[in-house]
């Protein structure tokens, strides 16, 4: 369950923009994989010791892009990177955003607890509660998005750098979902997480160890298999972080778009345009234009 708190709506340039603080009353279920706990609904976690129902709350700020002028053709849910918040470095994620409402979609983004406006500090955040984030956020958008008539929108759950992780967590609980969209997300596992720096940004962030560890025993790139929709990965060329990973992700079952002469941000006017492009063709993929609306009863016209 989700209830939000003053709900402002704003039309302009043809979208329909509502930003929102969401209150978390939901409670997730711990599933049981063979010996595997999965506390992070969908990501593997070794180790983990007890298998019930965890109640979580807070407050989610969220803010949900859609079109002014006609129903949305499908939800996207998107998560932001370590660090970030629903914007996105240089307005990335806000005008990513827009640009898919203008073309049809209703796009979601939220900050993460621990970030942003939402509730919480950075040092206590979890990859668990991402998880319950994004799921937070997909059930309070579906019934926001306007001209759904109570029926559940394909979903596409997208994330960027880190966002990966919470959108791939959530997939195997969001029905119907549509696909996952990573965006410079290379889902790097756990050898790779040895003696991780806990310092970010000069110091302006820290990661507790206890965040490091739940980090290191997450398995995103086995829990693509369990996805059953679609995975596109979209990374610029000269991103030092994906680029090299790209082989081993398409080996898994992936595909991928690379965008030249950009890095991990994608950092140039020309790769954000590109960066919309791609994305659009993937959305238009996952939800064919035949099933954007109940098919119409015969003799109707």
């Amino acid at each position: 369950m989700t209830a939000s708190d003053g709900a402002v709506t704003v039309v302009a340039s043809g979208i329909r923009r509502t930003q929102a603080i969401v209150t978390q009353t939901v409670v997730t279920q711990a599933v049981v994989t063979q010996t595997v706990v999965t506390q992070t609904v969908g990501i593997e976690a070794v180790g983990a010791e007890a298998v019930g129902t965890r109640p979580f709350g807070g407050r989610l700020m969220i803010v949900l892009d859609e079109p002014s002028a006609r129903p949305a053709r499908g939800l996207v849910v998107c998560a932001h990177g370590l660090t970030g918040d629903r914007t996105g470095p240089v307005r990335l994620l806000a005008d990513w955003s827009a640009a898919l409402a203008r073309a049809g979609w209703a796009v979601a983004r939220l900050d993460l607890r621990g970030s942003g406006d939402s509730s919480g500090t950075f040092e206590e955040a979890t990859l668990a509660q991402g998880v319950e984030d994004v799921l937070g956020a997909t059930a309070w958008s579906r019934g926001a998005v306007a001209g759904t008539r109570g029926r559940p929108l394909p979903t596409v759950l997208a994330g960027i750098s880190l966002g990966g992780l919470p959108a791939v967590g959530a997939a195997a609980s969001v029905d119907p979902l549509a696909g996952v969209l990573l965006l410079s997300s290379d889902l790097l596992e756990a050898e790779h997480f040895a003696g991780a720096p806990t310092l970010f940004r000069d110091g302006e962030f820290h990661l507790s160890t206890a965040y490091l560890a739940e980090r290191a025993a997450l398995r995103p790139r086995a829990a693509l298999a369990s996805i059953g929709a679609p995975v596109r990965l979209v990374h610029g060329m000269d991103d030092p972080f994906v680029a090299p990973e790209v082989p081993a992700l398409l080996e898994l079952g992936i595909s991928a778009r690379g965008i030249p002469r950009c890095g991990h941000l994608f950092e140039t006017p020309a790769a954000r345009a590109r960066l919309v492009e791609l994305s659009l063709g993937f959305l238009r993929e996952c939800v064919p234009e035949a099933l954007e609306r109940p098919a119409r009863r015969p003799g109707s016209g």
